[in-house]
């Protein structure tokens, strides 16, 4: 009988610790996981710090990706799956508002989605483009629509910050 509590100790350690392939359709997007990201852009005349971590989800069939502003004011959870020729994902905010949408890897391995907006006031479409450039920093571009017209929104350069740490409560530390 006491065997069978060391044997989960020593067990799942490991099965915790497994790191997932992803399937074919995902590889592409292999570069994201790893040490989380952060980015610092501006937003109404402030800057503001983003730290975005991905993870492989279900075995690898899913890629998992949340971020948080400094300070935990906003955050969002996506998960992105393949299905069929293109990738889907969608996108969960702490802003009362969701997003869902189809994307593809370029031959470039730029990742170009496009979303459809539920829930927000004024935006309701956004489409990005997201890339792992020569120098290992992830660059994202992002143009919204207002009103029917598209707009550029924000670019945004990100560099790997492996003591970086999301806000609480939206996900476990960052530990890479």
């Amino acid at each position: 009988m006491r065997l069978l509590p060391l044997a989960l100790a020593v067990l799942l350690p490991t099965a915790a610790a497994q790191e997932w392939e992803p399937i074919a359709a995902l590889a592409p997007l292999a570069p994201l996981v790893g040490a989380p990201w952060q980015g610092t852009f501006e937003q109404d005349g402030q800057a503001v710090t983003d730290v975005s971590r991905f993870e492989w989800a279900m075995r690898g069939h899913a890629l998992r990706n949340v971020h948080t502003l400094a300070g935990g004011g906003y955050g969002g959870e996506t998960l992105i799956w393949a299905e069929g020729d293109s990738l889907r994902f969608v996108y969960v905010t702490s802003g009362g508002f969701t997003t869902s949408g189809t994307g593809a890897v370029r031959d470039d391995g730029a990742l170009v989605v496009e979303e459809a907006v539920e829930g927000h006031p004024e935006i309701d479409r956004v489409r990005s483009v997201s890339y792992v450039d020569a120098e290992g920093h992830l660059r994202t571009s992002t143009e919204m629509r207002r009103g029917g017209v598209w707009a550029p929104a924000r670019a945004v350069t990100y560099v790997r910050a492996p003591g970086a740490t999301l806000a609480a409560g939206y996900a476990p530390a960052c530990e890479e």
